[in-house]
């Protein structure tokens, strides 16, 4: 490409693109070199996006990358202009190729930009889809599946198999892959169905024996496996919610004597009630001796809402911690009691 070995900035001369951001940073670089040291003004340029509302504001991170993939596709668009059908398959193959030593250095991302530039090249001539439109696309969804983005797999994957002139060519093997890489992905997000129709499809187009049709089988266990842990899942899930709306759905039941006093629990601890504390606590006044209350044996159960039975609580711990530091009040009153149940 005519932007090799041209980088304004003199730096890397293997450079495929001048880029927005290439430009920003060139600017400020020269800039930087006429101010002194004490102005310390640099950046002097940034982008900036436009708002619908006629404001700007600065580009983040997402809206530069956005801008350098424009600005790729623009330039490769003045490269491959008025050229002839086999000049643009010959650019694009070139193109490919820088992209696939990207890949190799598994940076897929760089990759994966240099790869779409090479579609910008595209003809309904057989010649282009047989040797870049097929096996770009190929390599779009393996970049997107090492980058975890297989929403972006399948539709790179669906797009190639879209085009019917992929029928046309003897290339069983790619168009395999295709379906294959689909079905990874469909996996990966859940998709067991129509991962397993995809596999089934890639398997058809290879013999039995070819080590691609080995790896179909290694993954239609994969599916098969998921598949089945995605049910038991799924029932844990739902028996796990059955038992908490069968438990929000109980009413509280509580009996009246809770509140009165828990002697009863003292004497019968098998049948001792939930209580806010897990040790028991002593049911009678630090300032006088041990008497054990009376309970009404005739006291009915009641139900109580949880604000209800929130409140009660409070209150019986409220008067007890009254009790233990020694409250005249409150101890008359538990007096009274006491005198009323004998």
């Amino acid at each position: 490409m005519s932007s090799k070995n041209t980088d304004p900035k003199g730096g890397d001369a293997n450079k495929l693109f001048f880029t927005t951001s290439d430009l920003m940073n060139t600017m400020n670089d020269v800039l930087k070199k006429l101010e002194s040291p004490e102005d310390n003004l640099s950046p002097r340029f940034e982008l900036q996006k436009r708002l619908p509302n006629g404001t700007t504001v600065k580009a983040d991170e997402r809206d530069i990358e956005v801008a350098n993939m424009e600005s790729k596709f623009k330039q490769a668009a003045l490269e491959v202009e008025g050229l002839p059908p086999s000049k643009k398959v010959e650019w694009a193959r070139k193109q490919r190729q820088e992209g696939n030593k990207l890949y190799a250095s598994k940076k897929y991302s760089q990759a994966m930009d240099v790869y779409l530039t090479c579609l910008v090249a595209k003809s309904d001539d057989l010649d282009f889809i047989d040797q870049v439109f097929l096996p770009v696309m190929n390599n779009l969804a393996q970049c997107t599946l090492h980058l975890g983005f297989y929403k972006k797999t399948q539709v790179f994957c669906t797009m190639a198999l879209d085009e019917k002139m992929i029928f046309l060519l003897e290339r069983p093997e790619a168009v395999s892959k295709l379906y294959f890489r689909r079905a990874k992905a469909y996996r990966l997000a859940g998709k067991y169905t129509q991962a397993h129709q995809d596999l089934m499809q890639s398997k058809q187009l290879l013999a039995e024996t070819s080590q691609e049709s080995q790896a179909i089988e290694k993954e239609l266990k994969m599916v098969e496996y998921s598949n089945r842990e995605a049910k038991k899942n799924k029932k844990r899930q739902e028996q796990a919610m059955k038992e908490i709306f069968d438990i929000q759905s109980q009413p509280l039941v509580m009996n009246k004597k809770h509140f009165a006093a828990q002697s009863d629990t003292e004497q019968n601890p098998s049948e001792r009630k939930m209580s806010l504390y897990n040790k028991h606590r002593r049911s009678y006044s630090a300032l006088r001796a041990k008497e054990k209350p009376v309970i009404d044996a005739q006291s009915s159960e009641m139900e109580l809402s949880y604000w209800e039975y929130y409140l009660a609580v409070i209150g019986s711990i409220a008067e007890r911690l009254l009790i233990l530091l020694g409250d005249e009040e409150s101890i008359a009153k538990e007096e009274d009691h006491l005198k009323k149940a004998k």
